[in-house]
């Protein structure tokens, strides 16, 4: 599964963003670097705790424009989507918190082979997804966090 391998290097890319320290450039987001990390990780883990818990028998595909724009140019504009309350955590991210939580996601991940490939997740925007594709989302996620970690870095 390439999406997969790709994941795992974009885990690498996170970890040594948490070993920088939480950086900011607020002409490129209002948060800094840790947030966004911080978020991804949620994100991860989230999806794939909901594939795995998930019935495939609710699964009730329907065409969604802006899921065909994001999977299909692989990329999610900036400052257009408002991070679901699930995907944000209570507390302040941590270096100490980070590394827990990025350690923790790399064993979710390392499941992801596992989960039966018709197992599905419900976007809040794009509707439903079987594991192939939401992996793939995932990896598209990720890197559009990866890209402003990336500009936030180069501005300090």
């Amino acid at each position: 599964m390439q999406a997969l391998k790709k994941l795992e290097n974009q885990l690498a890319e996170l970890h040594s963003y948490i070993e920088l320290g939480n950086q900011n450039a607020n002409n490129v987001s209002k948060v800094g670097t840790y947030w966004h990390i911080d978020h991804s990780l949620n994100v991860i883990k989230g999806i794939i705790q909901t594939l795995e818990e998930s019935n495939p028998k609710n699964y009730a595909p329907k065409f969604s424009f802006w899921k065909w724009v994001v999977m299909t140019f692989k990329t999610i504009p900036r400052g257009k989507g408002k991070a679901p309350k699930q995907t944000l955590s209570a507390q302040e991210a941590t270096h100490n918190s980070l590394l827990e939580k990025h350690a923790s996601t790399i064993e979710e991940v390392a499941e992801i082979p596992a989960i039966d490939e018709n197992k599905i997740f419900k976007h809040p925007l794009f509707g439903w997804m079987k594991k192939k594709e939401t992996v793939k989302f995932i990896t598209i996620h990720t890197h559009h966090h990866l890209k402003i970690i990336r500009d936030i870095v180069k501005k300090n």
